[in-house]
């Protein structure tokens, strides 16, 4: 089973524009400065699980992220987060992967939760540069959230 976000993360604040930015369960908010897809874009989530059952804590989770990365790519960096319930999110940091090509491509890693409610929550922050942060902050920074019912 899977939660994916489809287009509706296209684009990050107003370029693109992205349809309901900055798509978090708080109050984070998405870089202004750039162009749509020639900077840095969060376009797309996905949560599926490796084994293809219904998504539940304790079961190994694909995390996908479908980033549009800077011509100089290599100082873009996507942020991953999860916590158990969305409507009191407590972020556990997953870890950070460097963009591996400029424009659209997908990063992903796995992620083991041990325990999650009907709602848990995913977050991703793509960055240029900066510093590691749950809410994002740089000016090219696009920060959003998947939030997926668990069993």
């Amino acid at each position: 089973m899977s939660c994916d976000s489809g287009t509706l993360l296209n684009g990050r604040a107003q370029l693109g524009p992205e349809s309901n930015a900055p798509n978090t369960v708080d109050t984070c908010t998405d870089g202004t400065s750039g162009g749509y897809h020639s900077d840095e874009s969060l376009d797309r989530l996905k949560v599926s699980t490796v084994d293809g059952s219904p998504l539940a804590a304790g079961k190994t989770l694909r995390i996908e992220a479908t980033v549009w990365g800077y011509s100089a790519f290599s100082s873009d960096y996507l942020d991953l987060y999860y916590a158990p319930d969305a409507s009191a999110p407590s972020w556990t940091y997953l870890g950070t992967m460097t963009a591996t090509a400029a424009g659209s491509h997908v990063l992903s890693t796995m992620y083991t939760p041990s325990s999650g409610s009907a709602r848990a929550v995913v977050r991703a922050v793509f960055r240029y540069g900066g510093s590691l942060s749950s809410c994002g902050g740089g000016a090219y920074s696009d920060v959003d959230d998947l939030v997926f019912s668990a069993q």
